[in-house]
C-alpha cells in the first residue's frame, strides 16, 4: 500500500502522544518520580547538539525542544530567565549520567564535537562535559547496566551544618529512602540520587542561573500538592496549567533551589533530524509521527520553525516532515541555479514518501504548486496559504526593498523589524512577534542577500507565472487567507480558490499573511478538518 504524505509548509507544534520510550522511572509511594532539569540555553541548537550526540532523544512538545534519556528530560528553553552563570557556585553544583563504559562513551562523543573532560586525579571510570552554557555534567561508570547512558545523580553543594536539615527536608517532602555513599548523605529517588557535598559558603541560589531549576514528576498534582502545604511549604506561585498541557507549579527548598513539580502531559512522537544530500545540495529536515505523511514548505526570510505551532500536534495524526529551503535555516546555500520543487522531489524519495498532502505558506506555497503540477501522481492534496504564486503584491516588493537596505545599512537585527513589523508581512499576534523576529534575523542576511552572496537563479518546468496554471491542478484543494493580508494579496487568494477546481478557501479574521503563527489553534484545526474528509 503506498504511503499518503501530507506535505505542509507550515507550522506544527504541540505533541500530545505519548510512546513508552518517553516515560521516566516508577513513581514511588508518594507519587514522585525524577523529571527534568531545565536549562536557559543561549544557543539552544548547540546544546540540542551536544545532548543528542551523547545519546538524548529529541521531542518538540509545544514547539520547544526537549531532550529525553532513560530517567530524565532536559528542557532547552525557558523564557524570561537569564541563565546567567554555570553550575558551579549554585546549590547544585552538577548533575551526573552514569554509563557503561566511560572510555568508550568519551571517544564517541568527542568525535561527535562533545567536550569531554578528565575525571578527577585522572580516574578512568570518571569524566565530565560542560554545555556551551556552563551547566557541569559528572559521568560515571557502571558496567554492569544494559544502557549506554541513564540519568544517575543531582549534587548539591551545602554549608556542612545544613546536610543533615537537606537530607531529611528531601527525603520527607518526596518520600524518598535516606542514606549514604562514600560516606556522605544521599536521598535516593526513582531515577535519581541527590547528593549532598560539603560548601565552604552559602551558595547562590539556582534561580536565574544556566541551570534554574530542576523538576520532579508526580503522579496526581493536586494530592501531592495539598500533602506538601501541609507540611508547611509555600509555593512560589499558583497551581497552572503550562503551554503544553501539563499542571505545573514551583516551590523553592530552604536552600535556594528552585524546583517545578509537574504532571507532565503527553510529549507526542519522537523526532528525527537528519541532513538529506539531495539534489546536489544538503537539506536539513525533522520528522514526527507515523502512517499518513505531511511535508510542511516554509515561507521566505524564515525557516522550518515557522511551523512550530504546527509539528507536534500534527505529528499526532500523521507522520510530519518539514524541512529548511535551501539557503535558509541550517540547510546549505545555492551556488548554482536550481528547483525548490526538485529538492522537494528529492527529499521525499530520499525519506522513502511516496504521496504527500502538501501544506506550503507564501513562497513554501509556490513551491508545493509547482510540485503538483509536476508530480501530480505524488500529491494526495494541496494546501496553499498566503500563497501568491507569482502576482506578488505591490506592499510586498516596497517592504522587500526597505528590508534589504536596512540590512545593508545597519544589519540583520534592521531588516528583521522591517520585516517583522510589517503590517502585512509581519505577525499580528504580539506574543508571536519576538519570535518570528528572531527567525527572521538569523535569515534574511542570506535571503536577501545583504551579506554578501550572490542570488542564484531558481527554476520552473514551465514558463510564465505559476497562476496562470490554476485548472491545471486536479488535486484536493484548501486556499487559506488572513483577513488582515495586504488587500492586493487577497484578491489573489480569491482568484486562486475560483480558479483552482473544486477548491475550498478558509479566511482568518484576525490573522496577517502568517496565518499559522496569528491564530495557530483555529488554523490546525481547518486543517485537521480538511484532511480528515479526503
Amino acid at each position: 500500500m503506498n504511503t499518503k504524505v501530507f506535505v505542509a509548509l507550515l507550522f506544527v507544534a504541540a505533541l500530545t502522544a505519548g510512546t513508552a520510550a518517553a516515560q521516566p522511572a516508577p513513581f514511588n509511594q508518594v507519587g514522585v518520580t525524577m523529571g527534568h532539569w531545565h536549562i536557559v540555553s543561549k544557543d539552544v541548537e548547540a546544546n540540542k547538539k551536544l545532548f543528542l550526540a551523547m545519546g538524548g532523544k529529541l521531542f518538540m512538545p509545544g514547539g520547544n525542544p526537549l531532550i529525553m534519556f532513560p530517567g530524565l528530560y532536559i528542557n532547552l528553553v525557558l523564557d524570561n530567565e537569564k541563565g546567567d552563570g554555570g553550575t558551579p557556585g549554585s546549590v547544585v553544583n552538577h548533575v551526573g549520567f552514569i554509563v557503561d563504559n566511560v572510555k568508550q562513551r568519551a571517544a564517541q562523543w568527542k568525535a561527535a564535537g562533545v567536550p569531554v573532560l578528565p575525571g578527577n586525579n585522572n580516574r578512568l571510570d570518571q569524566a565530565f562535559v560542560v554545555t556551551p552554557d556552563g551547566v557541569r555534567i559528572e559521568i560515571l561508570e557502571d558496567k554492569t547496566q544494559s544502557m549506554p547512558i541513564r540519568n544517575e545523580h543531582v549534587h548539591f553543594f551545602l554549608p556542612e551544618s545544613e546536610i543533615p536539615k537537606a537530607q531529611a527536608w528531601y527525603a520527607k517532602t518526596f518520600g524518598g529512602k535516606p542514606g549514604t555513599r562514600d560516606d556522605a548523605r544521599v536521598v535516593d529517588l526513582p531515577g535519581v540520587q541527590l547528593r549532598f557535598g560539603k560548601a565552604d559558603t552559602k551558595q547562590a541560589p539556582t534561580r536565574g542561573r544556566v541551570l534554574d531549576h530542576i523538576g520532579f514528576d508526580v503522579k496526581d498534582h493536586q494530592a501531592f500538592v495539598k500533602k506538601i502545604q501541609a507540611e508547611g511549604i509555600k509555593l512560589d506561585e499558583p497551581v497552572r496549567k503550562g503551554a503544553t498541557g501539563s499542571t505545573i507549579t514551583y516551590i523553592t527548598d530552604p536552600w535556594g533551589t528552585r524546583i517545578e513539580i509537574i504532571q507532565r502531559a503527553p510529549l507526542g512522537p519522537e523526532v528525527q533530524t537528519g541532513i538529506a544530500e539531495v539534489n546536489g545540495t544538503k537539506l536539513y529536515y525533522e520528522m514526527a509521527g507515523s502512517e499518513r505523511v505531511i511535508a510542511l514548505l516554509h515561507g521566505g526570510a524564515v525557516d522550518r520553525r515557522a511551523w512550530d505551532d504546527q509539528f507536534s500536534e500534527f505529528a499526532t495524526k500523521y507522520k510530519v516532515i518539514r524541512y529548511d529551503l535551501r539557503g535558509a535555516g541550517k540547510s546549505a546555500s545555492p551556488d548554482k541555479p536550481f528547483s525548490n520543487s526538485e529538492d522537494l522531489y528529492q527529499l521525499l524519495r530520499f525519506l522513502k514518501v511516496d504521496k504527500a498532502y502538501l501544506i506550503g505558506i507564501s513562497r513554501g506555497g509556490g513551491i508545493a504548486f509547482d510540485f503538483t503540477l509536476e508530480h501530480p501522481e505524488m500529491t494526495q492534496a494541496l494546501v496553499l496559504v498566503s500563497s501568491n504564486l507569482g502576482n506578488t503584491p505591490r506592499a510586498y516588493t516596497d517592504m522587500f526593498e526597505r528590508t534589504t537596505e536596512a540590512g545593508k545599512k545597519n544589519g540583520a537585527a534592521a531588516a528583521a523589524r522591517v520585516w517583522g513589523l510589517d503590517p502585512y508581512q509581519g505577525p499580528v499576534r504580539e506574543a508571536a512577534r519576538d519570535g518570528v523576529l528572531k527567525i527572521l534575523e538569523e535569515n534574511l542576511p542570506r535571503f536577501r542577500h545583504f551579506d554578501g552572496s550572490v542570488a542564484v537563479p531558481q527554476t520552473q518546468s514551465y514558463d510564465g507565472p505559476a497562476y496562470k496554471r490554476l485548472s491545471q491542478i486536479r488535486v484536493p484543494t484548501l486556499v487559506v487567507a488572513g483577513a488582515k493580508d495586504a488587500p492586493d494579496a487577497r484578491a489573489n487568494y480569491d482568484n486562486w480558490a475560483k480558479g483552482i477546481p473544486n477548491a475550498k478557501k478558509a479566511v482568518f479574521p484576525n490573522a496577517g499573511h502568517l496565518v499559522n503563527i496569528d491564530m495557530p489553534k483555529e488554523f490546525n484545526q481547518a486543517v485537521l478538518e480538511f484532511l480528515s474528509k479526503l
